[in-house]
């Protein structure tokens, strides 16, 4: 139980200290409250409700590989997540995003970081972009909504790097754009709870902590925008029988691509950087768009991805926008 007690405490301090009011859509409540009902729950439970593996007694060790790069002004994050989910996952998870948090902070300041890396052979271009991949069967519910709630407070995008069952799909539904290859598998099962012949569970307390379970999972599932026929569906699907979701069923729970809110403020920024672009160049917001049309239709870039046709290709388009020439 100790395990149990200190896994809650981690992640009910994740839940106080990192996330705010608006995040929470309320007040924010104290820790001890929080900490004192997650625990109540993990004692009545036996064990903290995890959704389990696909057909497997264990789930992976759960590990959280990532690190922070800065080269110049910018400053890069990269975090895979891998195996069970648990609250050490959380942990490492949160740390790495405040030590991104506290890179900016530096490089707001004026502080420049070592630009070499990027000349090097082969060059190191990862303080340019962001990486955040996941491999996962499942584990806490309660650590992956954790960790899906700090992905969208960071605006973070997430791709699933082979399967993404049970648990680990509240971390896919919290990114703001999933990335879903024709070869990796997204999952969903029914949670169950670990009890042990030495602490079974009555009929009585596995209803108690499904129906709250079922509640925060609808909340959350509301909170990201993804359908809430998500959470009937994993309830109605028997633990040993994970299914497989469709591109179809994917795209009718909004688990896959871009998440509306997300879209409509990339488009409001984007529109203001065409504004400010446009009148920087002196042209009216018509004339512009022309202009943007005629680079993207006459500049071409290979699909080799080298950075020297990115430049040209870059280039190509610039000059267009400035002068109109084709």
């Amino acid at each position: 139980m100790d395990t149990v007690r200190q896994d809650v405490q981690l992640i009910a301090t994740h839940y106080n200290a990192r996330l705010g009011s608006n995040e929470l859509g309320g007040p924010r409540v104290p820790l001890s409250n929080i900490f004192a009902g997650l625990t109540n729950l993990a004692i009545i439970c036996g064990l903290v409700l995890l959704a389990a593996p696909w057909q497997t007694g264990q789930a992976a060790a759960g590990s959280v590989t990532g690190h922070i790069s800065c080269g110049g002004g910018s400053v890069g994050i990269s975090i895979d997540i891998e195996g069970e989910i648990d609250a050490a996952t959380v942990e490492r998870v949160s740390k790495l995003f405040e030590e991104s948090r506290e890179q900016k902070k530096k490089v707001a300041s004026g502080v420049t970081c070592d630009d070499s890396a990027r000349h090097q052979n082969p060059p190191d271009f990862s303080a340019y972009g962001d990486h955040f991949g996941i491999n996962s069967r499942g584990g806490s519910v309660p650590a992956a909504m954790a960790i899906g709630r700090m992905l969208r407070r960071e605006g973070a995008w997430i791709g699933v790097n082979g399967v993404c069952f049970s648990a680990c799909v509240f971390i896919l539904a919290g990114a703001v754009d999933r990335q879903i290859g024709k070869s990796d598998q997204v999952g969903i099962h029914r949670p169950y709870l670990r009890s042990t012949p030495e602490k079974p569970l009555e009929a009585d307390q596995v209803k108690q902590a499904y129906s709250r379970t079922l509640q925060d999972m609808r909340s959350y599932l509301r909170e990201m925008n993804v359908s809430q026929r998500l959470a009937d569906d994993m309830l109605a699907t028997e633990p040993e029988n994970n299914h497989i979701l469709t591109e179809t069923e994917l795209r009718a729970y909004r688990l896959t691509g871009v998440d509306p809110a997300e879209q409509q403020r990339r488009a409001i920024q984007k529109e203001a950087a065409d504004v400010q672009e446009a009148n920087g160049l002196g042209l009216d917001r018509r004339e512009y768009t022309q202009r943007k049309t005629l680079g993207e239709t006459l500049c071409t870039y290979s699909i080799s991805g080298a950075i020297a046709d990115y430049v040209e290709y870059s280039d190509c388009k610039m000059r267009i926008l400035k002068t109109g020439a084709r």
